[in-house]
């Protein structure tokens, strides 16, 4: 278990270093290691749909998304940490595929779990994937509602996070005003870059 969660966390640094091809040996190293219904398998099935957003590999996170559906089903129990990241990252792939009304839907079913587990930072990256989602199928309203609610815990974001946030700013105010947009991209990236998260 512990190797296994080691090698999912080297993928993940793989991601953000833009380093595909070794993210994928490390998440599948990792899958290996696990129990078919492993907790933790959902997690890195996590990764791999990053791996696939990143790569623009449409076909593998859409892969790693059904293998986490699969886990998910036969577990059949309130979902654990690692089944609400996936969350999080199932939320982003409906958004790349424009599904929209879905993940939306899906986020704010979510939010209640987040919320009773208490960590603010998983917290934060929903409430900002439900806020891209709300805003993508039109209801802007709505998406700044949620983008407000983010970061009221006091805690500590993590860079991603904090990157998250500042992308998510420059999706919802490129239609009223592109200067300020781009400020926030350019923000998002410069973010990642100081943490060596962008290869």
């Amino acid at each position: 278990y512990t190797i296994a969660a080691t090698l999912a966390t080297l993928s993940h640094i793989y991601v953000r270093t833009g380093d595909y091809t070794q993210a994928r040996e490390a998440l599948h190293r990792s899958i290996e290691l696990l129990e078919p219904l492993s907790p933790l398998r959902v997690g890195v099935y996590s990764t791999g749909i990053e791996i696939g957003l990143a790569d623009r590999d449409r076909d593998y996170a859409a892969s790693m998304v059904r293998a986490g559906e699969e886990v998910i089903a036969h577990r059949n129990q309130q979902r654990s940490y690692y089944e609400l990241w996936w969350g999080v990252a199932r939320v982003r792939w409906l958004i790349s595929e424009s599904r929209h009304d879905e993940a939306a839907a899906f986020a704010a079913a979510a939010l209640a779990e987040v919320h009773a587990l208490a960590d603010a930072d998983l917290l934060d990256r929903m409430k900002l994937t439900a806020a891209e989602a709300l805003y993508k199928k039109g209801d802007s309203n709505a998406s700044l509602s949620m983008f407000r609610t983010t970061f009221t815990s006091g805690a500590r974001a993590t860079l991603e996070t904090l990157a998250t946030a500042n992308r998510v700013a420059a999706i919802l105010s490129a239609q009223y005003d592109a200067k300020s947009a781009a400020h926030y991209l350019c923000r998002a990236r410069s973010i990642l870059g100081a943490g060596g998260l962008t290869g």
